[in-house]
């Protein structure tokens, strides 16, 4: 019995993540072309971008900046003149206008830190952490005029302990994310895969987390706290609180097995001689922080607060979505 042989595909890469190289080993496998890597104009400057530039110069691949909205007009025209076939898109920060998503027959394909459709939106990363969640996923999805509410190509659920950190869980999911792409990419070739609508009932959405939203808020309770610092882990700007107008970075805390006692949130209750690890009242439980940097510079707690100093909540924005 004959087998068809697919078709050749021609593909243009969107996004600003190193592991679009991965995505690049699976569509060059076999005879498919890499047509273009587009990058945000918002992100040009960032050295991951500059770092896919590298890889393309390498690979002898051209760039495309996707300009701002009022001059998509010269961008269109580049993308036409390529002739796509398909698109994949991979940590993208700017909006891909409907009329370019028309440009690719076969679609453009988005990898989404999440299990759609819940956690829709930005830095969704950082809110399952932050929220507390035990599991949380990666889904590819056609793009369409919406903010992730394409049809589901494939999706698989991604477990997170409660060690994990927001550097950990993103290795897991992008792990997971090369396995679903490397299984579905022959599918999408032959035509033997299609998109399930999405129950936009079930859909949440989470806003883009600013560096404001990091900072600690001590009338939370410790479980809150402690999951705020293991979202905001490098590469993230960290978790933080003020005290005496300077900056206090918090890079590893855990919850403590002390009975918590009838102090004010935000009281330091002991530092460790020994240890260097601070502990502070919450509105439930306390907080033990163990690593801290004041704006930038590794800190001995000792030196810098004494028992008995409250530390207090200073922004006016909380935790929104």
């Amino acid at each position: 019995m004959w087998v068809k042989a697919m078709k050749a595909m021609k593909v243009i890469l969107f996004g600003t993540s190193k592991h679009l190289r991965h995505v690049y080993d699976v569509v060059c496998q076999d005879d498919d072309t890499v047509l273009s890597i587009v990058y945000p104009d918002n992100r040009k400057h960032t050295d991951k971008v500059m770092g896919l530039i590298t890889f393309a110069q390498e690979k002898n691949i051209p760039t495309i900046v996707q300009p701002m909205k009022r001059d998509i007009g010269s961008f269109f025209k580049q993308i036409e003149r390529l002739k796509p076939d398909i698109g994949v898109v991979w940590s993208y920060s700017q909006i891909i206008p409907l009329s370019i998503i028309h440009l690719f027959p076969k679609g453009l394909i988005n990898f989404h830190g999440a299990y759609l459709p819940h956690y829709r939106g930005a830095n969704v990363l950082n809110w399952v952490l932050v929220n507390g969640e035990t599991e949380t996923g990666v889904t590819l999805h056609y793009i369409d005029e919406g903010i992730d509410t394409g049809d589901i190509l494939a999706q698989k659920k991604v477990s997170i302990s409660h060690t994990d950190d927001a550097y950990t869980l993103s290795n897991k999911l992008e792990t997971e994310a090369i396995h679903l792409f490397t299984e579905i990419w022959p599918k999408l070739k032959n035509g033997t895969i299609q998109g399930t609508p999405q129950d936009h009932s079930e859909a949440t959405y989470y806003k883009r987390r600013t560096w404001e939203d990091g900072e600690i808020n001590w009338c939370k309770t410790a479980i809150d706290i402690y999951n705020l610092v293991r979202a905001l882990v490098r590469p993230f700007p960290g978790a933080f609180f003020r005290y005496r107008e300077r900056i206090y970075q918090v890079w590893k805390a855990s919850i403590c097995d002390t009975i918590s006692r009838d102090f004010p949130c935000g009281q330091i209750i002991e530092i460790n001689d020994l240890s260097g690890h601070m502990k502070v009242q919450t509105s439930r439980g306390i907080i033990q922080l163990e690593t801290v940097e004041c704006e930038g510079q590794p800190i001995s707690l000792a030196q810098h607060f004494h028992s008995g100093i409250t530390l207090h909540f200073q922004s006016i924005n909380q935790f929104r979505q």
